[in-house]
């Protein structure tokens, strides 16, 4: 079990109606019936990113853009942004010359500045892949209101959903204790095999 804190929850900006599905896809292209509400939750909703967005990982390996939310009766879950190509995903790096953190300035307020990233993706949405990395609320033990800390369950499973075509597909379930630090590349692999299965 680990405990986390809000802002390294879990590690896309488009507009949406809002999800009234029952269902949703699988990889293998049949629905599934699922007993939960997540179907239905607009995880693009204005109110998800209350807390701002940022760039995670500390400044190292691939960075992305990302905002995550927290409520102990929904669970935990972070909204990722990824570049369709590698121009879009370089344009992240902290050693580009000509990307995001090319202006004068402390990389970590840099990596902070919600409105600039949110401004950013609204003027290049389209280059973006939007997955969303759900924890249920069921993994979640001994939640602190005061300080956002809580433990994991050892059998916890995040959740990866796929924007596309204004809802929300399942693409994947992993246990938790699977899924790496650093999650851009177990991103890119699930986006590549979902896409490779839709031909």
């Amino acid at each position: 079990m680990k405990q986390i804190f809000i802002l390294t929850i879990l590690l896309v900006l488009n507009s949406c109606n809002g999800q009234t599905q029952d269902k949703i896809d699988s990889p293998n292209k049949k629905s599934i019936i699922t007993n939960n509400n997540y179907t239905k939750i607009n995880f693009l909703d204005e109110k998800y990113k209350k807390n701002g967005f940022s760039i995670s990982d500390n400044l190292t390996g691939d960075l992305y853009p990302s905002y995550s939310y927290l409520d102990k009766n929904v669970g935990a879950f972070s909204v990722n942004f990824i570049g369709k190509d590698k121009e879009a995903q370089y344009y992240w790096n902290i050693n580009n010359p000509n990307g995001y953190f090319s202006k004068a300035g402390n990389p970590i307020d840099i990596a902070n500045d919600s409105p600039k990233i949110r401004k950013k993706l609204e003027l290049q949405k389209e280059k973006y892949y939007i997955l969303v990395s759900l924890l249920d609320k069921k993994f979640i033990e001994k939640y602190d209101n005061k300080t956002q800390e809580f433990d994991i369950n050892k059998e916890a499973v995040e959740s990866i959903y796929l924007y596309e075509n204004n809802k929300w597909i399942l693409i994947k379930e992993i246990k938790e204790k699977n899924v790496p630090e650093n999650s851009f590349s177990l991103y890119i692999k699930l986006i590549s095999e979902y896409l490779s299965q839709k031909k």
